[in-house]
Parts: structure tokens; sequence; C-alpha cells
């Protein structure tokens, strides 16, 4: 599931929000001040290990 960060308008404050539907983006709603209007953020990406990796962008092989 989608987690992304925004950041609120009003207060300048940063948070996360669970985007279940795409829609849902359109709603975050700023824990601190509870402005509805926030701005979606550029922001990294976690992995959980799939694929061989655990937790580094080195792809998996016989080479370090």
């Amino acid at each position: 599931m989608p987690i992304h960060e925004f950041k609120c308008q009003k207060c300048g404050k940063t948070f996360e929000y669970l985007c279940l539907k795409s829609d849902d983006k359109k709603h975050a709603v700023c824990p601190a001040c509870g402005h509805d209007k926030a701005q979606i953020q550029m922001s990294a990406f976690s992995t959980s290990g799939a694929g061989g990796v655990k937790g580094s962008c080195a792809p998996a092989g016989p080479f370090t």
C-alpha cells in the first residue's frame, strides 16, 4: 500500500498519509493543524528485501 509524503500548505508540516485509493491523495488532512490542502512531495521509497536484495540498492549477484 502506498504511503505518500505531503507538506501542508497552511502550516508547512511534512507528514505521511496512507492512500488506499488513488483518490485519497486529494483528501490528505494535516495532523498538526487540520488543514485539508496538502501538496504531495517527492520522496524515496523502501524495499523489504524482495528479489534477493536485502535492503540494498545493489543488484544481487556474484560480484561485489
